[in-house]
């Protein structure tokens, strides 16, 4: 696991790469982040060796993107809320030029409990206030 996570800007680096090229008429591509979150100093972890600083993240989404060509959005990946929040944050600090993000788990995860312990109208009362406030918190990384 340990030589996938050094290895992972690499394989984003090259998939990105490969999908650009015109010959796959692909007009977006959908893709996870060069870093993993529990390698991130800073990031909620129970990892508590990291590999990796926000400015070495940075460094990283540059390197990966800096040259694209085709439009991309980040997918969420099933990271942790705020890891997803900041890795968005730092993104858009890099000046890469992404389009935007795909998100399902990261934003409603933390409420599987209510839906599945609690009443349908506390799990509708999240959706409404939580998962809402989440949402929006994601689309001012934009």
């Amino acid at each position: 696991m340990k030589n996938f996570v050094k290895k992972k800007p690499q394989y984003i680096k090259y998939f990105y790469s490969e999908f650009s090229k015109q010959e796959y008429f692909i007009d977006i591509i959908k893709i996870e982040f060069p870093f993993n979150e529990d390698e991130v100093k800073g990031f909620e972890s129970n990892n508590n060796k990291n590999l990796y600083s926000n400015n070495d993240c940075q460094n990283i989404l540059q390197d990966v993107f800096y040259d694209s060509k085709v439009p991309f959005v980040f997918l969420s990946a099933g990271m942790k809320f705020n890891n997803f929040y900041n890795s968005l944050s730092l993104a858009k600090s890099s000046g890469i030029d992404f389009t935007g993000f795909l998100c399902g788990r990261s934003i409603w995860y933390d409420a599987i409990n209510i839906f599945s312990c609690d009443s349908n109208e506390k799990f509708i009362n999240w959706i409404l206030n939580e998962g809402k406030s989440r949402l929006v918190k994601l689309k001012s990384t934009l």
